[in-house]
């Protein structure tokens, strides 16, 4: 081959090595209107198709990824909703009833003054004797499974050690007092 820098940077295959480069700056069994400025702009967009197609790739498996994470946290609530709704509930201590279809509904959590939604979420249990990080829900309160805050600065009525906003929870369960809570029909 030449030393011409100008050849240097021709396509190198297999017609081009036996034959050389053409005299035009042109390639050989390119077809008409192929120059070495065509080449290397098709090797750019190349470079670039699979930069962007291993790009995609990354972000198929993150979707796939965090797909698989809400369809385990889904069949978790499935489960836990299916667990509460096979045990008996009682009544609360006051004497009021509770009634036990109030264990997995979907609840708008409301709070402040005046009264605004905090956030959307899916009542867990029900019974005042129930434990959750140590304490008793209490009369009048349900354990509510958070699933989307709206008001993520929203100070919790009945704070835990790890958090003590809605923001702070983020998704996660929370005891909530079932005054404040606006049952979805």
């Amino acid at each position: 081959m030449s030393s011409n820098p100008e050849s240097q940077n021709t396509c190198n295959d297999a017609v081009t090595e036996v034959l050389g480069p053409d005299s035009r700056g042109r390639f050989r069994a390119g077809g008409a209107g192929v120059c070495k400025t065509q080449v290397k702009k098709m090797a750019n967009i190349k470079k670039k198709q699979t930069y962007e197609a291993r790009k995609n790739e990354e972000w198929k498996t993150s979707i796939q990824g965090q797909l698989a994470e809400v369809t385990d946290a889904v069949k978790d609530l499935t489960s836990i909703v299916r667990d509460m709704r096979s045990v008996p509930q009682s009544g609360s201590h006051s004497g009021e009833r509770t009634l036990p279809s109030d264990v997995g509904k979907m609840v708008r959590v409301l709070g402040g003054w005046p009264t605004i939604e905090y956030a959307w979420g899916i009542v867990k249990n029900v019974d005042p004797t129930h434990k959750y990080y140590g304490r008793c829900l209490g009369d009048g309160n349900y354990l509510v499974y958070v699933t989307n805050v709206l008001v993520s600065e929203a100070v919790l009525p009945l704070p835990h050690d790890d958090y003590t906003t809605l923001g702070e929870l983020g998704q996660g369960h929370v005891i909530w007092p079932k005054a404040s809570l606006d049952f979805v029909r």
